[in-house]
């Protein structure tokens, strides 16, 4: 089981971009136009909260926090999650719209109908749609990105 856990964890590490640091934040500079985010491919940062739970997010081409995952106790956990946001994120029917207090949250549903994922609040309902689109462009950008690496180990 541990060659299992450490073979996930080698290939993840080879396919995406981890941080381990503290909490991750969108400043507005990075904010840019849609040709920005065109431009650039999505990506994942994990970050270790001051509690010891790891989460991760998916970020948009310019820099942008797309959707958020639960915490997970340990990091081969939020590498899982990651795993399970590339093959799910990538299908709109995965992702549901969910009413919010104050308007209006994205969910990414893995095929077990279990949430991986939430967005920020939007104020309408098709903002929230918008950062769907948003969000399978940046996991699709991200796999097509990864599978034209040739200068990494796979």
């Amino acid at each position: 089981m541990r060659n299992i856990n450490s073979l996930i964890a080698a290939l993840v590490l080879s396919f995406s971009t981890i941080v381990a640091a503290g909490c991750a934040t969108t400043d507005g500079d990075e904010l840019g136009e849609e040709s920005d985010e065109a431009a650039a491919a999505g990506k994942f940062t994990l970050v270790q909260s001051s509690d010891g739970q790891f989460r991760f997010n998916l970020k948009s081409g310019n820099g942008s926090i797309l959707l958020t995952s639960e915490a997970y106790t340990t990091r081969t956990g939020a590498i899982n999650g990651i795993l399970s946001f590339q093959e799910n994120g990538v299908d709109k029917l995965q992702y549901r719209v969910a009413p919010a207090t104050k308007g209006f949250v994205v969910h990414l549903v893995a095929g077990n109908n279990e949430i991986i994922g939430f967005s920020e609040v939007y104020s309408t309902k098709s903002n929230a749609t918008r950062a769907i689109t948003s969000s399978v462009k940046a996991v699709t950008s991200y796999l097509v990105k990864r599978e034209s690496n040739t200068t990494g180990a796979r």
